[in-house]
């Protein structure tokens, strides 16, 4: 894992505070739907460096491709670019066209977000990580309005003033 400095590391955590527990949950839950899907079938952007043969389940371990934890966890690690794309495939899934809408109201507005929460709770001992894990694996994966369109186009919501319905309080016409 990448090493901060304090200084960055205190910022990390005062960062991550504004986002609510909901947010961490969405990662929590989008973590396990990007280890499922890359290792059981093909999502759109989940692309494992070693190709389509990747995305199947492992292969057990054997004595010569070490310990079954060690392999079994490594198997499954993901790194931040995939996560970011299993993140936003699951945002699409639970929220359909109010996933920018959604993550906006956590004040998740770029993947760098996914990353701080990523930090925090591997901060909090939620998530482990590797020596090549970097903070800067979730600058600027993609782009939040490419994304989520309505972010791009949001349309305001134009109510049309109605007339009221039965007589005025007032008990004027």
């Amino acid at each position: 894992m990448q090493q901060l400095t304090p200084r960055q590391y205190e910022d990390l955590k005062a960062r991550a505070a504004a986002f609510p527990e909901a947010a961490f949950d969405f990662v929590r839950e989008g973590l396990g739907h990007t280890v499922s899907a890359m290792f059981t079938e093909q999502v759109d952007g989940l692309d494992h460096p070693s190709g389509s043969d990747a995305l199947k389940r492992p292969r057990p371990s054997s004595p010569a491709n070490g310990s079954p934890s060690d392999t079994a966890a490594a198997a499954q690690h993901v790194t931040g670019q995939q996560l970011c794309a299993g993140l936003r495939n699951l945002a699409h899934i639970n929220y359909g066209d109010l996933a920018g809408a959604v993550l906006q109201h956590w004040g998740v507005l770029r993947t760098d977000d996914f990353g701080i929460i990523v930090y925090a709770m591997i901060d909090r001992g939620e998530l482990r990580s590797s020596d090549q894990d970097h903070l800067s694996d979730f600058h600027n994966v993609y782009s939040f309005e490419a994304a989520f369109p309505l972010l791009a186009d949001p349309k305001p919501l134009r109510m049309p003033i109605a007339e009221p319905i039965g007589p005025r309080v007032d008990g004027r016409a």
